[in-house]
């Protein structure tokens, strides 16, 4: 399974898989920053390990396999379902995992230990003769770090004990299968404040939380989820998503994201290494369907806007256990912009010359000045080749990023329209641990990089 490694060269270098990413956390003797992954902390320049290691290669029990999946949370999850649109994607979404039982969002806004409490004892009342065949998934919500920050020793022996409190009774009353991931990244304008590419307030936050109890406690009652669902670093890593209102809750077009996402990190742990993938093609793309693009892929119109793409291949055939998704300084956009197909040759991706994702090195104050794309559960040592298209309505020449597969590096890809081609191709082999990642970084000189698609041949 994959899991984040860490290492000091004149800072933070994150890593992924062995494979340094392309961003680098500052560590001076002006900052304590808090890093969450795996429970690592950063203090001053030295580096404290991992409080946990990751859950076994191949878990005892799969959520795949559970005839129920119960989501427990509060908002975040909440609306990853509020209207009759979302709650078909995200069933729809759920079946493609490779989930074959039943989708239940237990999650209601606003929930802090006590109602949580109350919500525990409807699941154990619901599902009483059923307890060994469901699968409950939850979300720490951060609604009781948001009353009690920054964190102390006492706040956070009592935070403990609560968390210790719901693994008690789900497993008190036969309910074993049980998986969680940590808390958000939560932005607070308040004081004490959490601000966005600052990471010595990260202690005024959720942060310590998770590092001091969440962690824990998913390592010592989880074991298989230990460190795996990092929903911190994600919204560290998408904080475009995060609405300017509060800090803490996404944007309006994309509320529903977070519960098909830490639906993918769930099934992750469990598909490793099991997609179906020889002799298949797929295209990823970063807009929502419509029509013609429907058409062009095999699969059906979708009217919600999504972060991650669908595990469906260009026959229109669902392939379970693939896990798509991307991050970084990503801004999506689906209208108007982009340049024009002719200097893109793969017919798969010329529809989606219009629909870009880009990475802008000055705009974003965090500096997550790249694009990572990830495909996971594949068979390990798979091959084939990979097409990637960046395309922009400009002949501006700063629109060249590097791209590298697992790595290394493939070339450039340049997104303008007097580029001679928008599209770079090279093969690939997947990793030990079943994954492919492409990351594209602005060019030096260049302010923005481009990524409108990915076209993905395996060999039969």
């Amino acid at each position: 399974m994959p899991e984040f490694r860490w290492s000091i060269d004149g800072g933070v270098t994150w890593t992924y898989e062995d494979q340094p990413l392309p961003y680098t956390l500052p560590v001076t003797a002006e900052q304590t920053p808090i890093v969450q992954a795996l429970g690592a902390r950063v203090v001053v320049g030295d580096y404290v390990g991992p409080v946990v290691v990751p859950g076994a290669d191949t878990p005892s029990y799969s959520a795949l396999d559970a005839a129920n999946v119960v989501l427990v949370g509060a908002s975040l999850l909440d609306r990853g379902d509020d209207t009759p649109e979302q709650s078909a994607y995200l069933n729809a979404a759920f079946a493609n995992m490779g989930y074959t039982g039943a989708l239940d969002n237990r999650a209601n806004g606003g929930d802090r230990f006590p109602e949580t409490q109350t919500r525990l004892d409807g699941i154990i009342a619901d599902y009483a003769g059923q307890e060994d065949a469901t699968f409950v998934l939850m979300h720490r919500s951060g609604n009781d770090v948001s009353h009690t920050r920054p964190m102390d020793a006492a706040i956070a022996s009592a935070f403990r004990a609560d968390l210790d409190a719901i693994t008690t009774k789900l497993k008190g009353a036969g309910f074993a299968h049980l998986g969680a991931s940590n808390i958000t990244k939560r932005y607070y304008e308040t004081a004490p404040t959490v601000d966005a590419g600052v990471l010595s307030t990260d202690i005024n936050g959720s942060g310590p939380y998770n590092t001091d109890c969440v962690v824990p406690w998913v390592a010592a009652e989880m074991p298989d989820h230990a460190g795996q669902i990092d929903a911190y670093t994600w919204i560290e890593k998408t904080h475009w998503l995060v609405t300017s209102n509060d800090g803490i809750h996404l944007r309006a077009d994309w509320e529903h994201i977070f519960a098909e996402w830490l639906l993918w990190q769930n099934a992750r742990i469990y598909a490793d290494h099991r997609a179906d993938v020889a002799g298949r093609s797929f295209v990823f793309h970063t807009s929502s369907f419509s029509a013609a693009q429907a058409t062009e892929l095999g699969g059906t119109v979708n009217p919600v806007p999504k972060l991650r793409t669908r595990n469906v291949d260009t026959s229109g055939q669902v392939v379970p256990y693939l896990v798509a998704e991307f991050e970084g300084g990503i801004n999506p956009k689906n209208t108007g912009g982009g340049g024009a197909s002719a200097a893109v040759a793969d017919v798969r991706l010329q529809p989606f010359t219009g629909a870009r994702m880009h990475c802008a090195v000055a705009a974003d104050a965090a500096a997550h000045d790249y694009i990572t794309w990830r495909l996971s559960g594949l068979p390990s040592g798979a091959t084939g080749r990979l097409t990637a298209m960046g395309s922009r309505a400009t002949t501006a020449s700063d629109r060249v990023g590097d791209v590298t597969v697992n790595g290394a590096g493939i070339g450039q890809l340049d997104a303008a329209t007097t580029a001679t081609s928008n599209q770079i191709s090279a093969p690939f082999t997947v990793t030990p641990r079943g994954t492919i990642e492409v990351t594209i970084t602005p060019t030096p000189g260049s302010t923005y990089a481009y990524l409108n698609a990915l076209a993905i041949d395996f060999d039969g």
